[in-house]
């Protein structure tokens, strides 16, 4: 999640100082809703992304050309255990 490595292949789609927001799905760590002005990123397991809207620093073509992942809209949180959630300003 640090790294966006969205398709855990070990490549990151970010770089140092690049600005990124996070909160735990058991709102102990981070704000309990999203930053204002805020784009969602990602969903995050402890095995990495499962969805993607809005990537750091590339656009989501380019992740595309690495793996596929769903848009956040198409997954439903029930059925994944999300741990993470990120958002980009």
């Amino acid at each position: 999640m640090i790294t966006a490595d969205y398709c855990g292949a070990g490549t990151s789609y970010t770089a140092q100082g690049t600005e990124v927001h996070w909160m735990d799905l058991a709102e102990t760590v981070g704000p309990s809703v999203p930053p204002a002005g805020t784009l969602l990123e990602a969903y995050w397991t402890e095995n990495g992304a499962v969805c993607l809207d809005t990537p750091r620093l590339v656009s989501r073509t380019e992740v595309e050309l690495e793996c596929d992942l769903p848009t956040c809209d198409e997954i439903d949180p029930e059925e994944h255990p999300i741990v993470w959630t990120t958002y980009v300003p």
